[in-house]
């Protein structure tokens, strides 16, 4: 007998309970790094200020997809599927998953030097293009790698 489809509401609690997850497992680094008497570096810090800049609002309610949810600046879809058989899926799946963080096609510099960064989705505050001094995208780049 095959399994009920899933809802919207389904996905909903997976990613809330993903959210907690994640916060119980990083509390004890968060706590640790609050005790330690050091005052961070540039490099955390830099991290710190990246993320926050890029994580914008929620997504409109108008503009939800199905099946797809957010909540405490954790996204979940699970609109696509994949047939236990399907090895062109697999391929897609996989070469989803290889794709570069960013594409030389997007990026293009400025007259006054700065480079402009196309976005595939606006941000929360409706941008499609970033724009940042070559030093900044090193920056956002290094904060991305562990």
């Amino acid at each position: 007998m095959p399994l009920p489809g899933l809802t919207d509401d389904d996905v909903a609690h997976v990613v809330c309970r993903l959210e907690r997850r994640v916060r119980a497992l990083l509390k004890p680094r968060l706590d640790a790094m609050r005790e330690d008497a050091r005052p961070p570096d540039a490099l955390a810090a830099s991290q710190a200020e990246s993320v926050s800049a890029l994580r914008g609002r929620p997504p409109d309610a108008n503009q939800t997809k199905q099946l797809a949810a957010y909540h405490q600046g954790f996204s979940l879809h699970a609109g696509v599927h994949l047939h236990a058989n399907g090895r062109q899926g697999l391929a897609q799946l996989c070469g989803y998953g290889a794709r570069p963080p960013l594409t030389q096609e997007r990026l293009s510099t400025l007259p006054d030097g700065k480079l402009a960064y196309r976005i595939k989705r606006r941000l929360g505050d409706g941008r499609d293009v970033l724009i940042l001094e070559p030093r900044e995208l090193l920056r956002r780049l290094g904060s991305l790698s562990p």
